[in-house]
């Protein structure tokens, strides 16, 4: 049967997904087979819908499954209520790991961000990506394991949807010893942007606040995306003075340490 289902953004469209029953029976013999293997694997939340689909298909499987949450330190704080709500409405277990230091530490400590002061060569990038990622997601691996279940879908870019469609959602990395580094599952690798939807639209899930928010100010509905209030999203063709519209006192707290920020809203 053809499942035509509400959007749950506010949109009039509907959102026609056809392949969804079987996508879903897919997902959910992926994640059986998962958890048989690895029962302690946790899954990974953003705040976006792709994580929350796949935490749902993981509750579905295994209601006791843990969740953890890589805490940025720049998160809009919508994303930040939403994560605590949903933990209570459905009540799993939640683990946060907060960037060491906070990407605001990091970006700071570049001096870039200062009225005046020439550009100054950076490692910026890859230090936010030790802070944000590495760092965090060595103490979640030591405080829950090394296998985890992420909401990645081959459609979000090239690279991806090489390395999705090569390892069919089972990524498993090692290091140059040949030592298990992480394993984990993409169980919705292959939905679609409108799957997704009309799945939440089915269970009924609770999105994010924070994409209507987005789209109500203009943001194209597929370009709306949960992430850190500081990263390409928000810098990107002015779109910081949106965060800022969005989030006005997380925003001042974070152009009083970053003041360039402020000539671009």
């Amino acid at each position: 049967m053809v499942e035509k289902i509400d959007a749950p953004l506010g949109s009039r469209k509907n959102r026609y997904a056809p392949r969804l029953a079987w996508l879903e029976k897919e997902s959910l013999t992926m994640l059986e087979a998962w958890f048989e293997e690895f029962p302690d694997s946790y899954v990974a939340i953003s705040g976006g819908k792709d994580s929350t689909v796949c935490l749902d298909l993981a509750r579905r499987v295994n209601p006791d499954v843990q969740v953890a949450f890589f805490d940025s330190g720049v998160e809009f704080p919508q994303t930040l209520t939403y994560i605590k709500r949903l933990q209570e409405e459905w009540g799993f277990t939640l683990h946060e790991f907060p960037a060491e230091p906070s990407a605001l530490d990091v970006l700071e400590a570049s001096g870039n961000w200062e009225h005046g002061v020439a550009p100054k060569e950076s490692k910026g990038e890859d230090e936010l990506h030790k802070a944000c990622i590495l760092r965090p997601l060595a103490k979640a691996q030591e405080a829950l394991g090394r296998a985890s279940i992420y909401g990645l879908r081959m459609y979000e870019s090239k690279s991806r949807e090489v390395m999705l469609k090569k390892t069919r959602g089972r990524v498993t990395n090692h290091d140059r010893k040949g030592n298990l580094r992480q394993t984990y599952l993409a169980p919705i690798w292959r939905w679609e942007y409108d799957e997704v939807h009309a799945y939440i639209g089915k269970r009924s899930i609770p999105l994010n606040p924070i994409y209507r928010e987005m789209i109500r100010r203009g943001i194209p509905e597929r370009r709306a995306r949960v992430g850190m209030m500081i990263d390409g999203w928000a810098l990107d063709q002015g779109r910081w003075s949106i965060a800022s519209a969005i989030a006005p006192s997380e925003a001042r707290r974070i152009e009083a340490r970053l003041p360039l920020l402020a000539e671009l809203r």
